[in-house]
């Protein structure tokens, strides 16, 4: 009898966890959402949008990282070691006849992912546009007129010297 109550409280816990990691996932599936709309905005060089996408973010990050500690308070009940993962729990789910904790840490780590590879194209379009940006620049610098001292005309970095007399 004393079995059968435990394992329906470990039921109970597992669900209750289950229910976190859905609520995760939905998050991550948000920010990946708010990744997409900030490569939008970074093709398009819409600051404005840009920064309305950054801020929307860091909302939702915080949202995902509030169930952090409740995830953290379920392993405690759980009895999981400390830094055990949720690949670590899948035997005492299964033992425990809670189904979809595995389905649910898939799904997780492929958000996860997607998440992670959207981010990175993000940061090679605003390195990509950096880097733009300095050869503009540079070229730039370059087409100002000579400037003239007590020493006569002075070349700048970037500005080469024609002799129109060749």
């Amino acid at each position: 009898m004393a079995e059968d109550i435990q394992g329906d409280e470990t039921r109970a816990t597992f669900s209750r966890l289950l229910e976190v990691l859905v609520k995760e996932e939905r998050y991550l599936v948000r920010l990946i959402e708010l990744a997409r709309d900030e490569r939008e905005a970074l093709l398009q060089s819409n600051y404005e949008a840009i920064d309305e996408v950054a801020n929307q973010m860091i909302s939702v990050a915080a949202e995902l990282d509030s169930f952090e500690g409740e995830r953290a308070l379920l392993l405690q009940e759980l009895d999981a070691p400390a830094g055990a993962t949720l690949k670590d729990l899948e035997p005492l789910a299964v033992s425990a006849g809670a189904d979809g904790l595995a389905e649910a840490r898939e799904r997780m780590v492929a958000r996860a992912d997607e998440l992670q590879a959207t981010q990175e194209q993000n940061a090679r379009l605003i390195l990509a546009a950096t880097q733009l940006r300095e050869r503009w620049f540079n070229l730039l610098m370059g087409m100002n007129p000579a400037t003239y001292s007590d020493k006569g005309r002075e070349e700048r970095p970037g500005q080469r010297f024609v002799s129109r007399s060749a």
